[in-house]
């Protein structure tokens, strides 16, 4: 019985698999990223739409979770957290104190 179950395993083994293959994101589908972005617009674009100001990204920072004070605190360690006002700044390309969902955008996936 167990040189059956040792052959059954080497032949499954064997087998290949299509989770070899890399992932594609279906056309039109939008990705984690894009999903975030637009949640931050949705919920904390206050005084016009479309935008957010300075004041209203800290009050979205200020909103954090279990795993992103984790993560804010490897940061520290490792020397790579960035202020919310510094990234504010990195995500505004055109100096207009706004940010758009496109800037952001960008931002997020390191572009």
């Amino acid at each position: 019985m167990k040189k059956i179950f040792l052959a059954f395993l080497a032949m499954a083994c064997m087998i290949p698999t299509e989770g070899h293959t890399k992932y594609k994101q279906p056309e039109g589908v939008p990705t984690q990223i894009e999903r975030d972005v637009n949640r931050r617009f949705r919920n904390y674009g206050k005084e016009e739409e479309g935008v957010l100001t300075l004041e209203e990204y800290q009050e979205f920072r200020q909103v954090r979770t279990r795993e992103d004070r984790r993560q804010e605190r490897q940061a520290r360690k490792k020397g790579t957290y960035v202020s919310p006002e510094d990234a504010f700044k990195a995500m505004d390309e055109d100096k207009n104190g706004k940010v758009t969902a496109e800037e952001m955008l960008k931002y997020e996936q390191g572009k």
